[in-house]
């Protein structure tokens, strides 16, 4: 049985920021698996929206976050959000800084289509530079229009 009462960190952090960022919609945790980690409300709607969370630390060493998702999976969600944790020096604590790439279905799709399999899994590596964002797994694919993109949901 899955424990309910502990949320996934990125997940928490997703509901929180679409709080934030989007407060006219409705944020609800699904009990048992529909594919999605959280699902919105939107009154102007007829169903909800489904939302899928990914969640990654950086590796300084490359430069980029390590997302893995399921082949087949990217057709369950309406918006896919990859939560990077980027490291951050405060005074002499070390912390982090939560970073978002908000992906709706239909463009996930396409960047998965240029993507090669490993097993049954794509990878994306989001490599930060210069104020942009770089998918670079497989090919180098400038994704900064999805960098903190939460008018896309």
């Amino acid at each position: 049985m899955n424990n309910f009462y502990s949320l996934n960190p990125a997940e928490f952090f997703v509901a929180e920021e679409i709080q934030k960022r989007r407060p006219e919609l409705q944020v609800f945790f699904p009990l048992k698996d529909v594919g999605a980690d959280l699902l919105l409300v939107d009154p102007k709607r007829e169903r909800p929206i489904y939302i899928q969370v990914k969640e990654s630390r950086f590796y300084s060493k490359f430069g980029t976050s390590w997302h893995q998702l399921k082949a087949g999976k990217e057709n369950e969600a309406d918006v896919f959000v990859f939560v990077t944790y980027l490291p951050s020096a405060r005074r002499a604590k070390m912390t982090f800084v939560k970073d978002y790439m908000v992906i709706p279905k239909n463009r996930l799709i396409q960047l998965c289509a240029k993507k090669k399999r490993m097993r049954d899994r794509f990878s994306f590596y989001f490599a930060p530079e210069n104020g942009k964002v770089f998918e670079v797994r497989d090919e180098r694919i400038d994704v900064s229009e999805f960098h903190d993109a939460w008018n896309l949901i």
